[in-house]
């Protein structure tokens, strides 16, 4: 006969996490969730808040409570649990005075005469678990040995029982992009690579190289954008000429990416952006960070470029709507056009809007590149789509926002993906002990920032939406000559290719220097710091 399991458990007040990790380890039929009333209305409000977001994650309507439409297939929407429990929401003023009622929720909830009991502490306020711990020792002696204290870490999601000498995980734990849309960030958009495709002798031996080709030809002064991008091309036919006569490993040009192999049958692929070496445009900076990590850290898959897209539906679609009215976004408005058409969806008044086609949408016809606008403001943009046809797009695009329920289910989850974006994490990885949050900037300073101010980027990311355990905060940058900054035991400033050797960045020395000091970014901030302004807080 099975044993019904019953768990009984605190919900905790800023976020549900533990509340479902804990359910994830344990797989129980019913949880008996203890909402343990406070007299400020402020925690009341949070409280109801992590109530809605677990009870919704547990039967997998999570995204429903934030408005995205039910049918569609979210790429990183939570996982539930493989056992969906019911959870039995009691309200009480007092743990230990409340003992009796929980003893009879508890009868009130099992389902048959063989049933265990276990007592989860890990969710609530340390007071909340002494005296949960308490409860459940008053009941063993009612209940007998069917009752027994937990604890459940939330980063490995084992559970270990308190004084016996079980331990326990029935299913993976919580990933990382579960836990951003239980604490109310929810990812949309990201490109997830699996280290089991990427990790060997091919990997190492192309990173090898890009690492020396980059010292070789990181620019020693200030280059103009002609010279800089004739740098660039040499950089890369440098490292493809060198990649085949030394190593045998050819290359071929595929969606934007050099596709490196070492076989005709190309069973192993090394992808890395056509524009590396690029030193003003340092997206291919986070695919050299990302193939960094996924050379020697012990995890089985890095995230690249998440998008965290905002939680209210009415505020997500007026961002929306600003955003495709915008000339750099014809693209898209090219993608709904064509499906609505296809669909026999799309309104008479749009149908001559022929340049929007798929098959022959050119976005240099759409609209001007804005650099070119820049430096050739006497450029006619009435000879552009989008100047000509501007109020009739403004009108298309308000169609889309106003219709959205009535548009193709692909349409909704292109335009999802593309979804207002509050907050990015341009890299993160996640092993079974922590959690790498990165953040990645061709300098660590710039014209307008210091490398502290850089760095706060990722380090507010991670004290809003990281949840319990070891989480690094780390800024990624380009400059592998440079200097690497340690300022605490989880926070880092350093060049990509330092993800490579991991044993020896996690083991690097504090320093007691401020970022400025270490990268020489504006005098003038950098003298303020130093005179007892803001400082680095992590």
């Amino acid at each position: 006969m099975t044993t019904e399991r019953i768990l009984v458990m605190v919900l905790n007040m800023r976020s549900p996490i533990p509340n479902a990790a804990a359910i994830k380890s344990h797989l129980p039929s019913t949880v008996v969730l203890l909402k343990v009333n406070p007299s400020d209305a402020a925690v009341r409000d949070y409280l109801e808040e992590s109530e809605e977001r677990l009870v919704a994650w547990a039967n997998g309507t999570l995204p429903e409570v934030y408005g995205f439409d039910s049918d569609l297939n979210l790429e990183h929407a939570p996982a539930p649990p493989s056992v969906v429990p019911e959870i039995l929401v009691v309200e009480v003023e007092d743990l230990i005075h409340s003992s009796d009622r929980i003893e009879g929720h508890i009868a009130e909830s099992a389902r048959s005469q063989s049933y265990e009991v276990r007592f989860e502490i890990c969710a609530g306020r340390k007071e909340d678990s002494a005296q949960l711990s308490r409860v459940a020792r008053g009941l063993k002696s009612d209940l007998g040995n069917n009752v027994s204290p937990w604890y459940t870490d939330v980063t490995t999601g084992i559970s270990v029982q308190i004084g016996g000498s079980l331990a326990e995980r029935d299913e993976p734990p919580l990933s990382q992009i579960d836990r951003l849309w239980l604490n109310s960030f929810p990812v949309v958009s990201c490109e997830t690579l699996r280290t089991s495709d990427l990790r060997g002798e091919l990997l190492t031996t192309v990173l090898d190289n890009i690492e020396r080709i980059q010292r070789d030809f990181h620019p020693k002064e200030k280059m103009g954008p002609t010279e800089r991008l004739e740098n660039a091309k040499r950089a890369r036919e440098k490292l493809t000429a060198d990649l085949e006569e030394r190593h045998g490993i050819q290359y071929l040009l595929h969606e934007g990416k050099y596709r490196f192999y070492r076989d005709e049958q190309r069973k192993g692929t090394i992808d890395v952006p056509d524009r590396i070496f690029d030193f003003k445009d340092g997206f291919w900076l986070e695919s050299l960070t990302a193939l960094s990590i996924a050379e020697n850290w012990p995890c089985e898959a890095i995230h690249r470029g998440l998008t965290i897209t905002h939680i209210d539906r009415e505020e997500r679609m007026g961002i929306l709507r600003s955003m495709l009215k915008k000339p750099a976004r014809g693209d898209y408005l090219s993608r709904i056009w064509t499906m609505c058409r296809d669909e026999l969806l799309l309104p008479g008044e749009f149908a001559d809007m022929t340049f929007f086609d798929r098959e022959k949408f050119m976005f240099n016809e759409f609209s001007p590149n804005p650099s070119l606008l820049r430096k050739n403001p006497q450029i006619n943009k009435k000879d552009y789509h989008y100047f000509q046809h501007e109020e009739g797009i403004g009108h298309f695009v308000d169609w889309i926002i106003d219709e959205w329920v009535n548009l193709p289910k692909q349409a909704r989850e292109f335009l999802t993906s593309k979804s207002a974006k509050k907050r990015e994490i341009d890299v993160l990885a996640e092993t079974p002990s922590h959690c790498l949050f990165i953040e990645c900037k061709l300098d660590p300073s710039s014209a307008s920032k210091t490398p502290e101010e850089n760095k706060a980027q990722i380090d507010s990311l991670v004290a809003s939406a990281a949840s319990r355990g070891v989480n690094f905060s780390i800024l990624a940058h380009s400059k592998i000559m440079g200097e690497s900054w340690r300022g605490g035991k989880f926070d880092f400033i350093v060049p990509w290719n330092k993800f490579r050797e991991p044993d020896a960045m996690l083991k690097s020395v504090i320093s007691t220097a401020t970022p400025s000091d270490f990268f020489r970014g504006n005098r003038r901030v950098r003298d303020r710091f130093r005179d007892g302004g803001p400082k680095h807080d992590h």
